[in-house]
């Protein structure tokens, strides 16, 4: 038994039957057997991780190894915590609370809260060597809004507008892209698309002699039933640190806000959707590239915020 003190001693006997004296008694204790150290890792999927608010996420998923080595550690238990949410958020919940891993594995699952912010989920290990015994998935939040493309086959070659010079919503649709995503969260039950809504611009005359989007007309249009325009901020009349402080605002209340870029050295802008908070960068909906869905840097100086167009439900 570990942590027993043992005590021995001799005595000898020869041929003719003499036998010594006791010897004298040493002693010792018995150490424990050596107990199996662990470490603990993230181990899927990529962060961050973009998930849909009140929807679950992907499992993540935590490794379980032998300290120091790469092997894993079967039957060890992984406890597992919501470690930090949004301010307000409501409806969070996780689909376990701990697991014994599986050839190394624990997975849990996140179903997000109600902001489209940030969300962390702690896995810890309390057998595992402290110094890797914690682990913290980064799950970022974003609205249930439509990733339609400006290039779409559907519309691209459409001409947007109905004024020269005549281009394609391909070519610079990108506005009203953003706003045909925003309009479809506002009114699920009342859905467009880019092609259609071109076209309810045109007869609602929401467009200028430049087949430039007059914002404060876009309610004017049929799918824009209930939606109020709460006004455009523009840079240099509002600090960029103004112009974040309006996008969060907006996503802190479930309402995507349309933000006005530019690249430097270029004449137009380029209008992209934000949907969702992933630590200091925006989730955006970007409708003039393969991806769509991004995450956008505010502080990019190669893609400048220059402004918001802000909406609200009436």
């Amino acid at each position: 038994m570990p942590g027993t003190t043992w005590f021995f001693a001799i005595k000898t006997a020869d041929a003719a039957g003499n036998i010594s004296g006791l010897s004298n008694s040493p002693q010792g204790v018995t150490t424990a057997v050596p107990v199996e150290k662990y470490s603990l890792r993230k181990y899927a999927p990529p962060e961050p991780h973009i998930v849909t608010v009140n929807a679950w996420s992907e499992s993540l998923v935590s490794l379980v190894n032998i300290f120091g080595t790469t092997n894993p550690a079967s039957g060890v238990k992984v406890d597992f915590s919501i470690s930090t949410w949004p301010v307000g958020a409501q409806g969070q919940e996780l689909s376990k609370s701990t697991e014994a891993s599986v050839n190394g594995l624990a997975d849990v699952l996140l179903k997000l809260g109600n902001i489209p912010a940030e969300y962390g989920v702690t896995a810890a290990c309390n057998t595992c060597e402290a110094s890797a015994s914690t682990v913290t998935f980064t799950c970022c939040g974003k609205l249930a809004t439509d990733e339609f493309r400006q290039a779409d086959p559907r519309w691209g070659t459409q001409i947007l507008g109905n004024n020269p010079p005549a281009n394609t919503i391909g070519a610079v649709g990108c506005a009203l892209t953003s706003v045909a995503n925003m309009l479809n969260f506002h009114n699920p039950d009342n859905q467009t698309d880019p092609r259609l809504l071109n076209q309810d611009m045109i007869v609602s005359h929401v467009y200028n002699s430049n087949d430039d989007i007059l914002w404060e007309r876009v309610g004017n249009v049929p799918t824009a039933t209930g939606l109020h325009y709460t006004g455009a901020w523009d840079f240099p009349f509002f600090t960029r640190d103004n112009l974040r402080e309006a996008i969060d605002a907006d996503l802190l209340l479930r309402r995507p806000v349309v933000l006005r870029t530019q690249r430097p050295g270029r004449q137009f802008p380029h209008f992209i959707l934000a949907v969702g908070r992933c630590g200091a960068n925006y989730i955006v909906v970007d409708p003039g590239t393969a991806a769509v869905m991004a995450l956008y840097d505010p502080n990019d100086t190669n893609l400048l915020l220059m402004g918001v167009r802000r909406y609200a439900p009436q």
